[in-house]
């Protein structure tokens, strides 16, 4: 039986934050929205399934939540796939208002990225962004009763590499698991890996002399997990080690971003053309794109694209 697949679904390439790790300050060629349509993404989805099953969906961006459609696209993907488990990332920004209808509408899961809980160093990062604002739109996930949040810290040496406990605490708090990432040197994170990159290692050793530790977890696809006594309670933190620890032959991603094409693995400089052959009617050659692309999770060696995380979802 073919492989079930984790399908990262790109809906946007636009973003309301430029974070330094991933959007350059100015674009020299502003991004376009998306260039397939909903029913020519939703037909790749089919042709994607007809080939291998789906057991999960990912909505990103770029940032989903500026899509004023969000909530319908997301009620379309529940009508499609109804026992799919269906999660969103977002940056958290204009989730507040948003949380309970996404909530209805069939997101199950969700992840908010917040590296620092430090307002000025948020806006530095961000170049522009409202920490207040983000913790908003976790307080209205936690109201609209999501089965699982997550909170996405990207690990980095001069901005959280002394503060891991305020990220740790502010999970405890809201009583959800804590995902901490390595910067890899992808597009703009290239410039400023040397002097920021943080390892899983690492952090995992300084969060050891803060919390008791209590030992490893069970692993996800892509993160290793380990327990902590938090305030009294147990919690646990991820690691997602994408530079010091690859994880490729657990990973089971297919990225498709708002422009058709899909991405193996992220890594992949180029992504693969399915719109154009779908927009000719080539449906053969679609599938065939298809089982060529999706077995492909070897690790790329020494390649990371130059282009921005924003375009794939991250």
């Amino acid at each position: 039986m073919p492989r079930s697949l984790y399908l990262r679904l790109s809906v946007t390439d636009h973003c309301n934050l430029r974070c330094r790790y991933c959007r350059p300050e100015r674009d020299a060629n502003a991004p376009s929205v998306h260039t397939a349509s909903d029913d020519e993404t939703f037909e790749l989805i089919r042709l994607i399934r007809g080939e291998y099953p789906i057991h999960k969906v990912r909505v990103t961006g770029g940032e989903p939540t500026l899509r004023k459609d969000l909530p319908r696209l997301v009620a379309r993907l529940r009508g499609e796939m109804p026992q799919v488990e269906l999660a969103l990332t977002t940056n958290g920004l204009l989730l507040a208002p948003i949380a309970a209808g996404l909530r209805r509408a069939g997101i199950d899961s969700i992840n908010i990225s917040i590296d620092t809980l430090d307002a000025a160093a948020f806006r530095r990062l961000t170049r522009g962004g409202n920490v207040a604002s983000v913790i908003a739109g976790l307080e209205a996930a936690c109201a609209a009763g999501y089965e699982k949040i997550r909170l996405n810290a990207v690990l980095m040496r001069s901005l959280n590499g002394d503060r891991l406990d305020e990220l740790v605490l502010l999970a405890a708090r809201y009583d959800c698991e804590l995902r901490f990432i390595e910067l890899m040197p992808y597009g703009e994170g290239a410039a400023i890996y040397d002097e920021e990159y943080l390892s899983g290692d690492e952090a995992l050793e300084s969060l050891q002399q803060s919390f008791t530790y209590l030992g490893p977890a069970p692993d996800s696809a892509t993160a290793a997990r380990y327990r902590f006594t938090v305030e009294g309670r147990e919690r646990t933190i991820g690691f997602i080690t994408t530079v010091s620890h690859p994880f490729c032959e657990r990973c089971d991603r297919l990225r498709l971003d708002s422009h058709g094409r899909i991405y193996a693995c992220m890594r992949t400089p180029l992504g693969v053309d399915l719109l154009t052959p779908l927009r000719a009617g080539r449906i053969d050659v679609v599938r065939q794109r298809i089982r060529r692309e999706t077995p492909n999770k070897t690790i790329p060696q020494g390649v990371w694209p130059g282009h921005s995380l924003v375009t794939i979802g991250g």
